[in-house]
């Protein structure tokens, strides 16, 4: 009897592995249906890879067994939907804003980090580097939450109108200790994700090292850990595609 890979979460190996769509069928069809594209830009230290159509071909995975898909993961993006699709489909406006408890900022961080990760993992073929880690990935089936060390913010963009959704990934080395982290952003059309974090090997360096965004603190809302009981989106700063680029170099030096 051939030996089965273990689910990446929960770390079983005697069970059948299921399919994972790493964006759920749901959300493509609101962004098709919304902003009539479906198309993916994705950037890794500067080399950017855009693929236009059938998209969730390539963000599938069948390593995760049927009791986390269909538990666990199932209820997580049922809360996530119940939360994010309202902001999804309607453009931000500050006269139009969504609040987000502390309960909601924690599904919004859990299933970012979970949806980010997989995705880093399904693009090791193209990136030829990932950034997904198994004791994160372990964290969160254990804990429902970001581990420590990781901290992510929400945002509001106004993008290219081809760009369906995306991601742009930098590399972060402190230069007096030559650490290394990774900042970096995924959005859905208006609403974005920003996650700033030591190398996903959850290597417990301090946090404290690592650059924080508060300089753009009118674009952003810390998400996780946790810093307001309640969050407004959109901020009163809507990021443009220029501007996100501004903030993701391919490769930031930091002291």
């Amino acid at each position: 009897m051939a030996t089965l890979n273990p689910c990446i979460f929960c770390g079983r190996a005697d069970v059948q592995m299921t399919k994972e769509d790493v964006v759920p069928v749901w959300l493509l069809k609101v962004l098709r249906s919304v902003y009539r594209q479906d198309s993916l830009d994705l950037t890794f230290r500067g080399r950017r890879l855009r693929r236009m159509c059938a998209v969730r071909h390539m963000i599938a995975l069948r390593e995760v067994c049927a009791a986390c898909n269909g538990g666990w993961m199932h209820d997580l993006e049922g809360a996530f939907r119940a939360i994010a699709e309202p902001a999804i489909r309607k453009a931000p406006r500050p006269d139009s804003l969504h609040v987000f408890d502390r309960a909601a900022q924690l599904v919004l961080a859990t299933w970012a980090l979970k949806t980010w990760l997989l995705l880093q993992r399904s693009w090791h073929h193209v990136t030829q580097y990932s950034m997904w880690s198994p004791d994160a990935l372990h964290y969160l089936y254990e804990h429902r939450a970001p581990p420590p060390g990781v901290r992510m913010y929400l945002s509001a963009v106004k993008f290219d109108a081809s760009v369906a959704f995306g991601m742009k990934t930098t590399r972060l080395t402190h230069t007096p200790t030559d650490k290394r982290g990774v900042i970096s952003f995924m959005h859905f059309r208006p609403l974005a994700f920003w996650f700033v974090a030591p190398d996903l090997g959850m290597t417990p360096w301090d946090a404290g090292l690592l650059p924080s965004l508060q300089h753009l603190q009118t674009a952003f809302a810390q998400i996780w850990p946790y810093e307001s009981p309640e969050i407004h989106w959109p901020p009163a700063r809507i990021l443009l595609e220029a501007g996100i680029n501004s903030v993701l170099p391919d490769e930031l030096f930091f002291e």
